[in-house]
């Protein structure tokens, strides 16, 4: 059976619920939560007894912002395969998701976000002459002889159309050229070998982007060798999403024993406890070789979603613990 959980900061929830059901009618199969519209309202239990119920269900879930607290802690959630998580939501998606079957698909899902976004639009009006209109310093009569004079110049419409035409193919190959020079930004090296595919895994070993701080990761990163590479050396660099530089390390730092790529193959890269907070990483990855430039550098590789339950601060989540000694004051 569908469900929808519709969970905003404040009173967002019902009232995109309300406006839903307005149009679309009312919907047993919709659950709102209004976080932190009381003090003493306690989201995640709220949002544990809410999947405890529905553990059966295919459940999508709506929130406002993506590094919201609230998306934040649904996440963990979002593992399950029953439970699609769309976030920055707004109307239009979710009447598709209302009137969609329970069956629907990720293509479909991915059909509906785009066309939500379509929704967000500047309505830039052409009111030059309409505001000219309505001030009465044109009447109407010879604005209704304007519109006629317009039907007179069809052809001509259809000539600029032509032009416009011409004009949108024309951006459309710069578009085309400007993505290879992008990827060219983006991945670069001498390429006797690259990296064709890398792969995430969390402490289960299902293969996940979302991640929980502290958790383990694995990393298979798949190779295609073009030409023997000696003394192949592998590494990472971790970013968030702001361009910070929170970690990187490669084979050669670590002091791994020396290997020479000759066939197509693997390496993993096990990460046993993930630190940093919430937020979202990009990951790049790179093959070198000692003493030469980048063989394949390949930025923003992997995006990686954290979460957490805790709310402490800053970039990285240190070991530690607290204790309390009472000094005894003299007598």
């Amino acid at each position: 059976m569908k469900q929808i959980l519709i969970a905003t900061h404040g009173k967002m929830a019902s009232g995109i619920r309300y406006t839903a059901e307005l149009i679309v009618g009312r919907s047993e199969e919709i659950t709102t939560i209004d976080a932190y519209v009381n003090p003493e309202d306690d989201i995640e239990a709220q949002f544990k007894e809410y999947f405890a119920d529905h553990a059966k269900d295919r459940i999508f879930v709506f929130t406002d912002l993506m590094g919201g607290s609230v998306n934040q802690k649904l996440m963990k959630y979002a593992e399950s395969e029953n439970v699609t998580l769309i976030t920055g939501t707004n109307l239009a998606v979710l009447m598709q998701v209302m009137m969609s079957d329970e069956d629907v698909t990720d293509v479909e899902i991915e059909e509906f976000i785009d066309e939500a976004r379509q929704e967000l639009q500047w309505v830039h009006l052409e009111t030059e002459k309409k505001t000219v209109i309505a001030e009465g310093k044109i009447p109407a009569s010879e604005a209704a002889s304007g519109t006629a004079s317009e039907a007179e110049t069809g052809a001509e419409q259809k000539e600029e159309n032509s032009e416009i035409q011409d004009v949108t193919e024309a951006i459309s190959e710069l578009s085309v050229k400007e993505e290879a020079v992008q990827l060219e930004k983006k991945r670069w090296g001498t390429g006797e070998a690259l990296i064709t595919a890398v792969k995430c895994f969390n402490r289960e070993g299902k293969e996940t982007s979302m991640f929980e701080t502290g958790d383990k990761i694995q990393f298979q990163i798949f190779y295609k060798v073009n030409q023997t590479v000696k003394e192949a050396n592998f590494g990472i660099g971790i970013f968030r999403t702001d361009g910070l530089h929170c970690f990187g390390t490669n084979m050669l730092i670590d002091k791994c024993p020396k290997f020479d790529l000759t066939q197509d193959g693997m390496v993993e890269l096990t990460i046993d406890a993930w630190n940093l907070l919430p937020g979202e990483y990009d990951l790049d990855f790179a093959i070198g070789a000692e003493g030469c430039a980048d063989i394949d550098y390949y930025k923003k590789m992997v995006k990686l979603q954290v979460f957490s339950e805790l709310t402490d601060i800053g970039v990285v989540r240190l070991s530690h613990s607290w204790k309390v000694s009472e000094r005894k004051k003299d007598k």
